[in-house]
């Protein structure tokens, strides 16, 4: 039988390779639509989280002192995996200032109302020193009941310039129960840095806000952790506790932003059956990433159910080229007494040795140039290997391929044909669709529906204003059905050319 089939396969090389051409071409298209669709939801869940801001991108954990244990860190990295970038710790507190003391000729300096002392932790690897020092831990280790030591304090550069306040300053709190020295100043190295969520309150001077008169000043310091956890008997400092969680937004991926959206809804009812509030961005974001996502998935099949019924159909007139020159060749095999299933295997075993190559290396092949040419040209950083979905599509293209040739010979063994060769030999008589031009008129329609789609974008369509749909997107079936309108008279113009080439 093997002979048989290489006998057949040179003896109808020509054809045959037009077979493995459309064959690869067919794989290739899945393959690379596949691979495209993948690259085009990467970039478009990229650039909403990029769009978003600092604070919608990351979380904001707040509650009391019993909440953050290790236990809820613990669930954190189990929700957010290999996502979960940092953890600042956040402790604020909010002290009523002291009048400054009046001094004779001396420049009167902005009002300040309220001290807003803020510790961070790790607070070394997050603020840069423009001046003097960081705070360290004060000396919190007199009896009970004692008067609390002083505390070190660094300020914002922004702060410092807008409070008129500097190295080797006192500020007082509560009737000079708290005493904060100045001992350097600081910045943050990257305002825009995620771990920050976009508020810099800590770092500059707040006016005139909630109960401040016009002029008053909420003045910020950071102290060290150490001090703001100190107890004498009570809290020193009775602050508020809040953990800003950062992600590492490059490995977020459309594959798993579904996952993440359900892990961060259950970690929000968690903390909150905790005592703590999570609040984040993500989940809207992931949410309308999700419903376009959904969007692009239908346009997807729908281009890949378009390709295979291309391929079913271009194959089938194919295949009838091959039935109708390998008719003798059947007819002998009949005669022989060889039974239908006998004569198909020989045509299937021909066919698998011209789609095995096409599914696992040229189609694949193929599909990897061109997402590389379409990378280059758009700019788009593709994976630079294919992954599970393109080969399973371009194994799909190539079974119904396979298929699509081995049907249509078995069909013509079971009628057992034996007309005269001759009559098979002559040039098949166009078609009515040749005959009428409906190929050209196809071609140039589908052309038409596709020069639409490039020019709007999108196979979505506003309702018309005032409609009862509003403004809801809607799917313009002419321009779903315009690639396949496009594939399926570019086929029929090539079988008008396909029998004189052959």
């Amino acid at each position: 039988m093997m002979e048989l089939t290489l006998r057949h396969l040179r003896r109808h090389w020509r054809l045959n390779l037009a077979v493995l051409l459309c064959l690869t071409l067919a794989s290739a298209l899945l393959a690379s639509m596949s691979g495209y669709a993948a690259a085009i939801a990467e970039r478009e869940l990229g650039r909403a989280l990029d769009e978003a801001g600092p604070a919608e991108r990351t979380l904001l954990i707040t509650g009391t002192p019993s909440t953050f244990r290790d236990e809820l860190y613990a669930s954190l990295q189990g929700t957010l995996g290999n996502t979960l970038q940092d953890r600042l710790v956040i402790r604020h507190a909010a002290l009523p200032a002291d009048p400054p003391p009046s001094s004779a000729g001396a420049i009167p300096r902005p009002f300040v109302e309220r001290l807003d002392v803020y510790s961070f932790d790790p607070l070394a690897e997050n603020v840069r020193v423009v001046e003097g020092r960081l705070p360290i831990q004060a000396g919190m280790n007199e009896a009970i009941g004692k008067w609390p030591p002083s505390v070190e304090a660094v300020i914002g550069q922004r702060a410092a310039e807008q409070a008129d306040v500097g190295i080797g300053d006192r500020l007082t709190a509560n009737n000079l129960y708290h005493r904060l020295d100045i001992v350097g100043i600081v910045e943050s190295p990257d305002p825009d840095d995620d771990l920050w969520g976009g508020d810099l309150r800590a770092f500059a001077v707040v006016t005139g806000t909630g109960d401040f008169e016009p002029d008053a000043l909420a003045l910020p310091l950071i102290i060290a952790p150490e001090s703001m956890q100190s107890y004498l008997g009570s809290p020193v400092f009775p602050h508020e506790i809040s953990w800003r969680i950062t992600l590492n937004i490059r490995r977020l991926s459309p594959a798993t932003a579904e996952a993440l959206h359900s892990n961060l809804t259950n970690l929000q009812a968690q903390s909150a059956a905790q005592g703590a509030a999570t609040s984040t961005g993500l989940l809207r974001i992931l949410a309308d990433s999700l419903v376009r996502l959904a969007r692009l998935r239908v346009a997807l099949w729908l281009l890949t159910a378009q390709t295979l019924a291309l391929v079913l159909y271009a194959l089938t007139m194919f295949t009838s080229f091959v039935v109708d020159r390998s008719r003798a060749e059947v007819a002998a095999l009949g005669a022989q007494g060889a039974s239908a299933w006998q004569i198909a295997r020989v045509f299937a075993l021909e066919n698998l040795l011209l789609v095995l190559p096409a599914a696992l290396l040229l189609g694949p092949g193929l599909a990897q140039v061109i997402l590389l040419l379409w990378g280059q040209i758009c700019g788009e950083l593709l994976p630079s290997r294919l992954s599970g979905e393109p080969w399973l599509l371009s194994g799909l293209a190539a079974a119904v391929g396979w298929l699509a040739l081995v049907l249509p010979v078995f069909s013509a063994a079971r009628r057992g044909s034996r007309q005269p060769q001759a009559t098979h030999a002559r040039p098949p008589q166009q078609s009515v669709l040749h005959k009428r031009y409906v190929d050209l008129y196809l071609l140039a329609f589908g052309g038409l529906l596709v020069w639409q789609l490039n020019r709007s974008g999108s196979f979505l369509a506003r309702a018309v204003a005032g409609s009862r749909l509003g403004n809801v997107p809607l799917a313009d079936p002419l321009l779903l059905l315009g690639p396949l309108v496009l594939l399926i008279a570019v086929a029929l113009v090539s079988l008008r050319i396909v029998p004189f080439v052959l």
